[in-house]
């Protein structure tokens, strides 16, 4: 099963450039604030006798630390950084391998500081469904 990663390949060139932070699967020691990782994952299947699909979930987290007067707002910053994401996650529509989507769906956020007292930390998800292409119709899945 590769769509799993088709997904997050998928969601990392959707907004890698398209946002104010790079974007990370796994962060290089040493990266400068604030960044974004594309983090756990949830995929359900829902394959019926002769349809194959999945329901699929995608956590994404934006991290900040202030940093003195360069400009760094911290909690405003990460707000700014997840505003970019929903404009570019919400209501996209991928082709992953065998399967397509309907949209990706916006269920929530978050922002908070990081148990470390000095990171701020959001986290967003998003849903969607995904049917195999040649029984794709959108909106009847």
């Amino acid at each position: 099963m590769s769509f799993e990663l088709d997904l997050q390949k998928a969601v990392y060139l959707a907004l890698n450039e398209n946002i104010s932070a790079p974007v990370f699967d796994h962060v290089p020691q040493n990266t400068d604030y604030p960044y974004v990782v594309i983090g756990e994952d949830n995929f359900i299947d829902w394959s019926t006798d002769d349809k194959n699909g999945f329901e699929a979930t995608v956590n994404i987290h934006v991290w900040d630390r202030p940093q003195g007067d360069s400009g760094s707002r911290g909690r405003a910053n990460v707000k700014l950084i997840q505003g970019e994401i929903y404009g570019i996650l919400q209501r996209s529509s991928f082709d992953i391998g065998d399967f397509g989507n309907v949209g990706m769906s916006y269920e929530y956020s978050d922002c908070f500081m990081d148990t470390d007292g000095t990171t701020y930390h959001g986290v967003q998800r998003f849903r969607d469904f995904f049917a195999e292409k040649n029984e794709f119709i959108l909106g009847t899945c």
